[in-house]
């Protein structure tokens, strides 16, 4: 089996660092306490090799690459929109009592990156100054 046909084998590593993590006990490294340390060794390096294969296929996506070149814009505005987000989601009975709890952390998650993308939009094409960027060069 050649290397090429191993690289997508990972996926099926996910269950096997699942049952490892589960068998062995918790791992506290400043403690110095690995628990069973061929569990550890398994699980340790599938991980880095799951990690590694992911962030190998993910290389060429557009949607993190245009996130990434807009993070300051992002970081800037995201705390703000998320209060607004979640003051609407306190006072609509429908949502959760709780909007904090992790099933509406996605919702908030995806109605923020829409209400984000025309901020960036508009700052990329009008308030590039503010952001270390020169007229010309847009994201």
């Amino acid at each position: 089996m050649s290397i090429q046909k191993l690289r997508h084998f990972w996926v099926f590593a996910i269950p096997i660092v699942v049952i490892c993590s589960y068998w062995n006990k918790p791992v506290t490294m400043y403690n110095n306490s690995y628990g069973n340390l061929l569990l550890f060794g398994i699980t340790s390096l599938l991980g880095i090799w799951m990690c590694y294969e992911l962030s190998v296929s993910l290389s060429n996506n557009q949607v993190l690459q245009w996130s990434g070149k807009n993070s300051i814009i992002i970081y800037v505005f995201h705390a703000r929109v998320l209060n607004v987000l979640h003051g609407i989601g306190k006072t609509v009975p429908s949502l959760a009592k709780s909007n904090y709890l992790y099933p509406a952390n996605w919702h908030y998650f995806l109605i923020t990156m829409f209400v984000l993308a025309p901020i960036v939009f508009f700052c990329n094409r009008r308030l590039p100054f503010l952001f270390g960027r020169s007229k010309s060069k847009q994201a």
